[in-house]
């Protein structure tokens, strides 16, 4: 299961959570890193259904939706723009990951945070339309499930001894 949190950095963009979950789902799905990924929509049923969601902790959450591991992922930053009143669309996202079970915490074991990536900052475009930060937000999404992902991806290095 993908859990993209926002609790200590709330984004102003509510779908980016939905996109980088879907994109880290079909990431994990294609590179076979699961037989089967929980849709976003029953990680919102649970919230919508659990008043004290919040409260919850992360292997609590991933119980609840009968989930063996949880990639637990956490917005360190975000943004659309630097500055609401200006056409420039600049954005940015950081985040810090984790894989989750049910007994707590299992990768990395010496961050209890996680692993933060490189944040994603894009170039700045000038665009008027307010629905253009929908764009914005979908491809932070793309390029930070790309990092994410590579993160377990299979790696092969030069054979022994060529080092």
């Amino acid at each position: 299961m993908v859990f993209v949190d926002d609790l200590r950095c709330p984004v102003s963009y509510d779908p980016l959570k939905a996109d980088l979950t879907e994109q880290l789902n079909r990431h994990i799905k294609e590179q076979k890193l699961a037989a089967e990924t929980i849709p976003y929509e029953r990680l919102v049923d649970l919230m919508a259904a659990t008043p004290n969601f919040n409260q919850l902790h992360v292997p609590d959450v991933g119980q609840k939706l009968s989930a063996d591991l949880v990639l637990y992922v956490e917005i360190t930053k975000f943004s659309l723009k630097d500055n609401e009143g200006s056409p420039l669309w600049q954005g940015k996202l950081g985040v810090s990951v984790k894989w989750v079970d049910a007994t707590g915490r299992i990768w990395p074991r010496d961050r209890p945070d996680g692993y933060p990536l490189p944040s994603v900052d894009l170039p700045s475009v000038e665009n008027a339309a307010v629905t253009y930060g929908s764009e914005v937000a979908k491809e932070l999404a793309n390029q930070m499930a790309d990092k994410v992902a590579k993160l377990f991806y299979d790696h092969t290095g030069p054979p022994l001894g060529t080092r």
